[in-house]
């Protein structure tokens, strides 16, 4: 879906199919780099036992060349068969697994894939390759295309065939659809199916244009990439800065991690030690030590001045009967019949789409009424994506709260999106992360000797940088309590961050509000401020409000685990409620309990009603296992983890399920048609038509499309749409 629908997608593939196809001829080549006879240049030509032989052979004409195949098939012994067909049949698989994880993916998305059609489709396709190691069945197949005449132009025609078959797949993707998944499931089938037939055809046509350009293309593109490495160990931003796919950036640092192992290994034949070993044993070693130093502190948080003391801020009762008292004005013009609405608002995790679309929903619904906001909503909370999009409302709605601002958070009109949310959303999030993640990152938790960013501090840096573009008073930088301070300013709604704390498994929570005397209730959780204050080497440091959303989003290992000295280790909200209804639920008790048993509130209680809004990352109404005939059973080796994993992710299905669906806002597929300005943007050369449904992809990388659809379902999507209004007209009334 990245390549399919990238703004570039000709050369994101191109780079994608080229790196992988060298993947497949180094792990093809396997045998070489461990052969102490071969040097290493000479292994870089991708030439097997069989291609040696032939090499000085192919002057002479096709009828004596043939004789000399014939002698080499009939004196090879099983032994060497082996040697010289397993690694290509290796290097086959990689792309077929490549290949068949597309259509895996189709299938999920289509959710149809109860019981692991893709899995089977990768077993049967297996089977010949299987085959093709029997050295027996081997020989006949030959011996059958000896037969047929024309043996060294078929296999040569057929290899231009499927190129052109895997470049007309990609002249009629459409901007990243089922069709294109399907499209590019076949593309690498194709792709995979040409690997095999280079390698093991032995055409004279195919030798020779291996033996010019073979192994110094393969060096050149290892050179280059692995310079290229070099610079990302230095700034990882380089992809992000020059608009490098998020997949080609994963495939340079892979081929630069071989690059390096090869050389170690070049080195290994030179000296006659096990260099690889030894190097990784070390690494392992030296890994282990440097983890548990107390003085290692690459992953710890990001930290600004303090200028707030967390001390002054007021416990969660003191807050609610103040939010209450602000409007109770609004409240008292209300009935019993027509009551004031209290807005409890929770937010579905699930990467740059579920921020995006939290964001949307909260974008429509402040810009129809800013009462949403300054007067109906009582508290934001979340996991994960879903919590940083929250988060990044509440920025500019506090924003305009505090100030008495009048900024607002639609685009003007003609640009290519209608929210500022989807011109934040319109940035790479992904890159950064996996260069820093396979790069610098990688070695300094080894070596613990550098002192720079790590992955996550650039993430927040990089959501700094895209807000200030397009909210350019605002500063995520700034530290947590600068957007919701305590002052007599007002009483704006509670935004909650939650965050799981490693060491004790349970939530913290990062707020406004102190929750240490809201007993049996929210105090259950860590109160991350009150924690991190407790330590003397926080004193005058705080967090930053961007640092306080990436808590929540640290999923590993594409983020690290968020350390602070002398409290904990912090990761990713979803692992214990991907929706942070948790915490909307207990935050209701509380506000219940204060509005039922206080009796300045005796006169205006009957006159409030709570009201769930969820915004939702799934489709709840997809078809999921349990509503299939056949139940898929797990081996027992799996189970566990399905098991666990499952019971993680349906913490946000409970939770939907409990505050209701009356207004549940899920994000759903839709078709969009594509302007002209997009269709040049995304390099689109197919006549096919101008519509396209996009897949959503999870991930921190969202596509023109993707953007596009997602506003699209905003505007045109009658259930969600009729909730929002349903809700608009509540807070009307």
């Amino acid at each position: 879906m990245i390549l399919n629908q990238s703004e570039n997608h000709w050369v994101a593939t191109t780079f994608f199919f080229s790196s992988l196809v060298v993947f497949a001829f180094l792990v093809g080549n396997a045998h070489d780099f461990s052969d102490s006879t071969e040097g290493f240049k000479e292994s870089l030509m991708a030439l097997d036992s069989k291609e040696k032989v032939l090499r000085p052979l192919l002057s002479m004409d096709n009828k004596t060349l043939m004789s000399h195949k014939k002698d080499l098939r009939e004196s090879e012994t099983p032994e060497n068969f082996i040697k010289r067909m397993l690694p290509k049949v290796l290097g086959t698989i990689l792309i077929l697994i490549t290949a068949f994880a597309s259509l895996n993916s189709f299938f999920e998305i289509q959710a149809t894939n109860i019981d692991n059609t893709a899995g089977k489709l990768f077993l049967v396709a297996m089977i010949p390759l299987i085959l093709s190691l029997n050295q027996d069945i081997s020989n006949a197949l030959n011996a059958i295309m000896v037969k047929a005449g024309g043996h060294d132009w078929y296999p040569f025609l057929l290899a231009v065939i499927l190129v052109l078959g895997i470049t007309l797949l990609g002249f009629f993707n459409e901007g990243g659809n089922d069709d294109d998944l399907i499209r590019l499931f076949f593309s690498l089938l194709f792709l995979a199916f040409l690997f095999f037939l280079v390698t093991t055809s032995y055409s004279k046509i195919i030798l020779r244009i291996k033996y010019r350009f073979g192994g110094h293309l393969v060096l050149s593109i290892m050179v280059a990439t692995f310079l290229f490495y070099c610079a990302l160990l230095v700034e990882p931003r380089i992809p992000t800065n020059i608009e490098l796919n998020p997949l080609t950036t994963i495939n340079v640092c892979l081929l630069s991690i071989f690059t390096l192992l090869t050389m170690l290994r070049a080195l290994g034949k030179k000296t006659g030690l096990p260099v690889v070993s030894m190097t990784l044993l070390a690494l392992v070693t030296v890994g282990i030590m440097t983890a548990s130093k107390s003085n290692f502190d690459h992953y710890d948080v990001s930290t600004t001045a303090k200028t707030i003391e967390y001390t002054k801020r007021p416990s969660l009762e003191t807050y609610i009967k103040q939010w209450i008292q602000e409007r109770r004005p609004s409240i008292e013009a209300h009935s019993h019949e027509k009551p004031f609405i209290v807005v409890f608002v929770s937010s579905e995790g699930g990467g740059s789409r579920a921020g995006l679309w939290a964001f949307l929903v909260n974008s429509y619904l402040y810009e129809e009424n800013k009462a949403y906001f300054d007067r109906n909503l009582f508290s934001m909370t979340g996991a994960s994506g879903g919590m940083v999009g929250n988060a990044m409302f509440y920025a500019v709605a506090s924003h305009n709260y505090h100030k008495n601002d009048t900024i607002n958070l639609k685009n003007p009109k003609g640009d290519v999106f209608t929210y500022k949310a989807s011109s934040i959303y319109f940035n790479d999030y992904l890159s950064t992360s996996v260069a820093a993640l396979l790069g610098r990152d990688f070695f300094q938790s080894i070596l613990g000797i550098w002192d720079f960013c790590d992955r996550s501090s650039l993430l927040e840096l990089e959501w700094e940088k895209g807000y200030s573009a397009v909210f350019k008073d605002i500063d995520l930088g700034e530290e947590f309590l600068s957007k919701q301070p305590p002052s007599t300013l007002g009483t704006p709604p509670l935004l909650i961050i939650n965050t799981v704390n490693v060491q004790k498994g349970n939530y913290s929570l990062i707020s406004p509000v102190d929750f240490s005397k809201d007993y049996r209730n929210l105090n259950v959780f860590n109160d991350f401020l009150n924690d991190f204050n407790r330590d003397s080497l926080h004193k005058s440091k705080s967090i930053k409000y961007s640092t306080a959303m990436s808590l929540s989003a640290r999923f590993p290992f594409l983020s690290p685990v968020g350390r602070v000295k002398g409290v904990g280790q912090f990761m990713d909200a979803g692992y214990y409620d991907n929706i942070g209804g948790t915490v909307t639920r207990r935050l209701y008790n509380a506000f219940e309990a204060i509005v039922k048993n206080d009796p300045d509130f005796k006169d205006i209680r009957d006159k409030m009603c709570p009201l769930f809004l969820t915004i939702g990352n799934m489709d709840s109404n997809k078809k999921k296992p349990s509503d299939q005939d056949s139940v898929p059973y797990r081996a027992q080796i799996v189970a566990p983890a399905v098991g666990v994993l499952n019971a993680t992710f349906w913490q946000a299905e409970e939770m939907k399920k409990t505050f209701g669906d009356e207004y549940l806002v899920e994000s759903k597929k839709v078709t969009i048609i594509l302007d002209k300005e997009t269709r040049e943007a995304l390099q689109l050369t197919s006549t096919v038509g101008k519509e396209v449904t996009p897949e959503l992809p999870l991930g921190r990388h969202l596509s023109r499309t993707v953007i596009q659809a997602m506003e699209e379902n905003l505007a045109d999507n009658k259930e969600a749409m009729a909730k929002l209004k349903r809700l608009l007209q509540e807070i009307e009334d």
